[in-house]
Parts: structure tokens; sequence; C-alpha cells
């Protein structure tokens, strides 16, 4: 086999995957132009295809370029996903819902990079794939607290987001849950890009139920209470008319 072939540590590590159909993937993390006829040398001219199926260079400039569109797209999707928010429910909310998908976003990359996992295509998908599913569970709760605002009149606008949270806690959980429990058989039985992808995903998915619970309400609640109720006690009272009082 491939793996059997001894391969020198350091700055041209080699990561060797075995898939189906008697394929083999092989990185270098530099240009192996001598790597078909080492490969000859050590298996046999009658192992080794005299040509390989596919080689693919990714210089700095490429990675440069997947990088800066990564950030692109990723910040095109915060845009319409606040411009969303605002006009679904209310402009109070949108902060909370942003801040809570950039929390899933950054940190869902921070872990990448901690476990030196590639960033790839796959894995910009799989972010992405994260904000969506994010914003989806912090829509969920926040329809609930709209509907309490209309319920629970007179109440504290912090006692009804503790109450929406109670009555979507469960749900929230289990939803993601089930979820990632799909993505663990990808992530345990799948290889190559297919199983960065599913670990990205469950990074992601565990940090969205934590960020819809502990930061989009709070922060929703810290902003209404600091800065949106200000402006509405600022907005100047119409003058009420006595009975009887003639007007001039």
């Amino acid at each position: 086999s491939v793996s059997g072939v001894a391969v020198r540590d350091g700055e041209n590590a080699v990561t060797i995957q075995n898939s189906r159909e008697h394929r083999v993937e092989i990185q270098l993390k530099s240009k192996g132009d001598q790597l078909m006829d080492v490969l000859r040398t050590k298996l046999g001219a009658d192992v080794v295809p005299a040509e390989p199926l596919r080689v693919e260079w990714i210089g700095p400039k490429a990675g440069a370029q997947l990088r800066d569109a990564a950030l692109k797209s990723i910040l095109i999707a915060l845009v319409f996903i606040t411009a969303y928010i605002a006009f679904r429910f209310d402009l109070r909310f949108a902060p909370g819902a942003v801040i809570a998908l950039i929390h899933d976003a950054v940190l869902s990359v921070g872990v990448l990079v901690l476990v030196q996992k590639e960033l790839s295509l796959s894995t910009v998908a799989a972010v992405l794939t994260i904000v969506s599913y994010s914003v989806n569970d912090t829509v969920i709760v926040y329809d609930r607290v709209r509907e309490n605002l209309g319920r629970m009149r007179g109440a504290s606008f912090m006692k009804i987001i503790n109450v929406s949270l109670s009555e979507m806690l469960s749900r929230t959980v289990l939803t993601s849950c089930t979820t990632i429990f799909s993505l663990m058989f990808f992530f345990v039985r799948g290889t190559g890009t297919l199983k960065d992808f599913s670990f990205t995903l469950i990074v992601g998915l565990i940090l969205g139920t934590y960020s819809s619970i502990y930061v989009a309400l709070p922060l929703t609640e810290y902003l209404d209470r600091k800065l949106f109720s200000k402006v509405v006690k600022k907005k100047p009272s119409k003058p009420i008319r006595k009975q009887g009082e003639a007007v001039i």
C-alpha cells in the first residue's frame, strides 16, 4: 500500500488518504514534482499509473483569493440576515442575531485553526451552512418572544425573554443534538473533505445552539434596556387637550 512508503517529516510532510475505487489521494505542503517517480521506485511500475488522475496546485495567490472570497461571502450573508431580521421582527432584534452569527463563524474558524484543519472550499461552505442554521435557531426563539409580547402585555421585556427561552429551550437543544448525532456518522466514517465538512458543522452547531440561548437573547435585552428604551422615552409626547378646552 502507499502508506508503506517511508516519508520524511518536515516541510514537505505528506498526508495519504485511501479512498474508494482503489484511488489514493496524496496531499503535500509543497510541490511534489518527483512524487510519481518515487512511488514507482518503491511500489513498482505495474502498481502506479503512468500519469496521475488529477493534480492540483494551490499557491499563495490562490489561497489569498480563496480567503477573500470566503470573507466576502460571509459578510454578504450577514448583511442580508440583518435586513431580514429587522424586517421580520424589529430593529432591536437585529444586532443580537448578527453578533451571535459572527460569534459562531469566528469561533468555528478559530477551532479549525487550533486543530490545524485546512481552510478549503468545503470548510467555507460549512461555515456558511452554520450561519444559516444558527439564524434559523435564533429566528425560532425570536418568534416566540414576539408572540409573548402580545400575550404578556405589561410584563417586562426581560421576563418575556426568560419565559420564551424556557418554552423553547428543550426544542432547540433536542433539534441540535439530533443533527449532531447524524453528522457524527459522517465524521467517523467519512474521509477527506467530507470529514472536514462534518467536523466543521458539528463545531458550528454546538456554538450556534449556545449563541442562540446565551448570546442573542441576552444581548437583545441589554440593547433594548440601554439603547432602544431611551430612544422611546426621548420622543416628545403629544399634548392632551382637556375636556371643554377651546382650540384657537
